[in-house]
């Protein structure tokens, strides 16, 4: 039994009855429900681009997967001997049932030196999987953010309280604080001074007011699990150069994923800004509240097509619109909410822990949906 976004690993074992041959060529392949689900959906001529391009994606991403070992990726079974093979199965929506094939034979030379055909033979393996839900982001919503707020941080800086982290933001003001504002210190109070969470997220907006550098994402995350569950969301930091930003989707891939330490906030494998964590009871609703940068992409980027999720398509590089006929306008648009929207999911990486137990799993972001108002206030103006 698995939680969606979960990943577990199994291991098949092998065994050569022969008495005299070995099994020196093994090829595994994998079928499962969800990409059956899929590969329906995809058969619809009526799809938008950035519609195919999601079920292409989740199709792209098996949920099973082998894991050779390092030091003999080839496996070759000698007679009368086994072989334990390892295999990674993740949660995903859909998955209720899976099949490892197994195709050996024996053919005496190299793979690379057979130029002849050559038979094998074909053992399957069934596999009886239950996913359950787990942490399930129902609703989005992208607001504009008044890092005017800041004034708050100037209070904090003068009375010793303000985080280091905050204090980069920008260089000390206290040259540039108006000498009324040391009288009405004590009167300026915010009602959710005393909640951690609004603390936090005031505390990185700098010292320098700024209406124009940051947004608020707001997520309604569900616990569709009976017991507690640790939401932790890391928000990665934009990348300085233009040179940087996504040619490709950025969204963390299904298998092997990098939890963050809940101590530091931090992953080995990514630049993390900050860190958020909740814990959601079951059967509770939560709005997390992001802090992000807004994001000004080049028109370059915002025009061009959606690419194939699928690298191996060679053929494909470009997903062409079969759905209804749009203008050119449109068109552009729709180009523009999927690269910001690629950028955006690029900047997050969701997970949740059950504590008690020390599961853990991502959480699939991709039901995050930008309408135009939202994409408008995530993009930073050209002329500020």
């Amino acid at each position: 039994m698995l939680l969606e976004g979960e990943t577990k690993t199994f291991s098949i074992t092998l065994s050569n009855t022969s008495r005299n041959v070995s099994a020196d060529l093994v090829l595994l392949t994998f079928e499962d429900s969800a990409a059956a689900q899929l590969q329906a959906a995809m058969e619809s001529k009526e799809l938008p681009a950035i519609d195919l391009h999601e079920l292409q994606l989740a199709a792209a991403r098996k949920p099973l997967k082998w894991c050779p070992p390092e030091n003999n990726p080839d496996v070759i079974i000698d007679p009368g001997k086994d072989m334990t093979l390892d295999m990674e199965v993740i949660g995903k929506p859909g998955l209720s049932d899976a099949t490892v094939h197994v195709s050996y034979g024996h053919l005496g030379v190299p793979p690379s030196q057979v130029k002849d055909r050559f038979y094998t033979r074909k053992l399957s393996i069934p596999l009886a999987i239950t996913v359950n839900a787990s942490i399930d982001i129902f609703r989005a919503d992208v607001l504009p953010f008044s890092t005017s707020f800041a004034w708050q941080n100037q209070q904090r800086q003068l009375s010793g309280t303000l985080p280091p982290s905050a204090k980069k933001e920008s260089p000390p003001i206290a040259s540039r604080r108006p000498s009324s504002m040391s009288s009405r210190s004590k009167s300026l109070k915010l009602n959710a001074s005393n909640d951690n969470r609004f603390q936090s997220l005031l505390s990185r907006i700098g010292l320098t007011p700024n209406d124009r550098s940051h947004c608020l994402l707001c997520l309604d995350c569900r616990n569709s699990w009976p017991t507690p569950l640790c939401v932790s969301i890391q928000v990665r930091s934009l990348p300085s150069s233009t040179a940087d930003l996504p040619k490709t989707p950025l969204s963390p891939t299904v298998s092997s994923p990098t939890m963050p330490n809940r101590n530091s906030g931090s992953s080995s494998t990514t630049k993390t800004a900050y860190t958020v964590h909740e814990s959601l009871q079951p059967g509770h609703t939560k709005r997390i509240l992001l802090l992000l940068p807004r994001i000004r992409l080049p028109a370059s980027l915002c025009h061009a097509p959606v690419p194939s999720p699928d690298p191996n398509k060679r053929t494909q590089q470009f997903i062409v619109n079969t759905g209804p006929k749009k203008t050119y306008e449109a068109e552009m648009r729709e180009r523009e909410g999927y690269w910001y929207r690629e950028t955006l999911l690029g900047l997050l990486h969701a997970t949740w822990t059950e504590e008690s137990t020390g599961r853990r799993g991502i959480i699939n972001a991709r039901s995050i949906r930008l309408s135009e108002r939202m994409i408008d206030t995530l993009k930073l103006p050209e002329v500020e």
